[in-house]
């Protein structure tokens, strides 16, 4: 419905993330990665009204756009989303977006390197003894 221009809907959506999971969170995840690559101004409009918590879920579900789709899709998002900086209705949310997605995926990165070197750690450690 909101790809057929029933954007309205979206902040239904957005309070639905904190308990999305398994196909329901991809499902929203592709819809927001859609409606951000096709109505930035749009979304982020809608997002804007809602309270930091639920703004911050949605963040942590767009971080993991790369590994959900694409690298080429999140870098279409943050382009985007970084057309909208100097526009001054949305440039505090605008600029909020690209910090939390970016630190929030700067996050996931590090786990996923530090847990490879755990895992690392540990292989070592275990296969030192045989």
């Amino acid at each position: 419905m909101i790809g057929e221009g029933k954007k309205e809907y979206l902040p239904i959506i957005f309070k639905t993330v904190p308990e999305a999971d398994g196909a329901y969170a991809l499902g929203i995840h592709g819809l927001f990665a859609n409606e951000l690559q096709d109505s930035p101004k749009t979304f982020l409009l809608y997002l804007s009204k809602e309270s930091v918590g639920i703004r911050k879920e949605v963040y942590q579900l767009i971080s993991r756009t790369e590994e959900v789709e694409t690298r080429e899709t999140f870098e279409k998002i943050i382009a985007s989303v970084e057309k909208l900086k100097d526009d001054e209705e949305l440039k505090f949310i605008a600029a909020e977006f690209l910090r939390e997605v970016n630190k929030r995926r700067r996050t996931l990165r590090l786990s996923a390197i530090s847990g490879g070197r755990d895992f690392q750690s540990k292989l070592e450690l275990a296969t030192a003894f045989f």
